[in-house]
């Protein structure tokens, strides 16, 4: 039940935002892509439980520095691949560059959701985050990278142990 009420929160955030860009195509420019995406969990006291896989992404840019991002991802653990992890982020951009070709740097707050299922169970872990992130715009294609940092929170309530920084990267 609280899986299903966490991502249908961070889903209904993610379209919350991505749907202006559609709506008002005009005026606000937006960027769709795939990303090689990556997270690493750091848990006192063990090795990292690093994940790998795919993301599509979506970005709404309101104004040269204000926008928005959605991130759906789907990784596998390096080490494991029976343990999966399903991620949904949803976040405010601020920064410059964002709307206009050349150079752009960002930074922003936003929420996350991340479903792991493993033999024997699954759990979420969800809750703040923040984005930074760089990139280029060319006409009609950009590149970007961007590292998020997590709370760490629900994932030490889960785990049972003490987590020192979880973060993602696409």
């Amino acid at each position: 039940m609280r899986k299903s009420k966490n991502l249908l929160n961070v889903a209904a955030l993610t379209l919350a935002l991505s749907v202006p860009g559609a709506a008002i195509a005009e005026t606000i420019k937006s960027h769709v892509g795939g990303a090689l995406y990556g997270s690493a969990i750091q848990v006192s006291g063990y090795s990292d439980d690093e994940f790998s896989g795919l993301a599509l992404f979506g970005t709404g840019v309101i104004n040269d520095n204000a926008g928005i991002r959605g991130v759906l991802a789907a990784q596998e653990h390096n080490d494991n691949s029976d343990v999966d992890s399903t991620i949904l982020e949803g976040t405010v951009l601020f920064g410059s560059g964002l709307g206009t070709e050349g150079f752009k740097a960002y930074i922003g707050p936003g929420l996350f959701s991340d479903s792991f299922d493993y033999p024997g169970g699954d759990f979420d872990a969800s809750g703040l985050h923040i984005m930074f992130g760089l990139g280029y715009n060319w006409s009609g294609v950009a590149l970007d990278a961007w590292w998020s940092v997590r709370d760490v929170s629900d994932y030490e309530d889960e785990l049972g142990v003490t987590v020192d920084g979880v973060a993602s990267f696409g």
